[in-house]
């Protein structure tokens, strides 16, 4: 091969690389990142109960760890792709499903606690209002990564 049969085969790829175009209307990849990014650092609170940590320090971790929830929507709608819509469609989706996985994860862990917490409601309809919630909310700082990534 020659310097020209390479400096083809380059040219060609480039080409398909700038004509590749993602058609699907969800990464998972974007969507797994923003759950993570969202979820991770929850567990820090869980982590200072089981070091006996006092109590009062441990809901102060937990209430600046709920940024996390923001950080991880905004993850998603970045790696989500260029845009408005698709950061909101990443980011909502990223947020449902860990608020989803949260709750499920709390009920599991705690039923007791977790019934005295919801006052009576049932938990289908606590989860699909803190779903509903949590996707409402993902969606508007998705939309934001989107966005900033479609200026960038």
């Amino acid at each position: 091969m020659t310097s020209d049969d390479e400096a083809d085969t380059l040219d060609r790829v480039r080409r398909a690389k700038t004509r590749q175009r993602s058609d699907r209307w969800l990464d998972g990849g974007a969507v797994a990142a923003g759950v993570v990014g969202a979820l991770g650092p929850q567990t820090l609170p869980a982590f200072l109960l089981a070091a006996s940590i006092p109590e009062s320090m441990v809901r102060v971790v937990a209430s600046v760890t709920l940024l996390a929830v923001l950080f991880g929507a905004y993850v998603a709608g970045w790696l989500g792709g260029p845009g408005a819509g698709r950061g909101a469609r990443h980011g909502a989706t990223a947020l449902a499903a860990s608020t989803a996985g949260a709750a499920f994860a709390a009920v599991l862990l705690t039923p007791d606690r977790m019934a005295s917490m919801l006052g009576g409601a049932t938990f289908p309809v606590a989860l699909v209002s803190a779903v509903a919630v949590g996707g409402g909310v993902g969606a508007l700082i998705g939309s934001l990564g989107g966005r900033r990534r479609a200026d960038a």
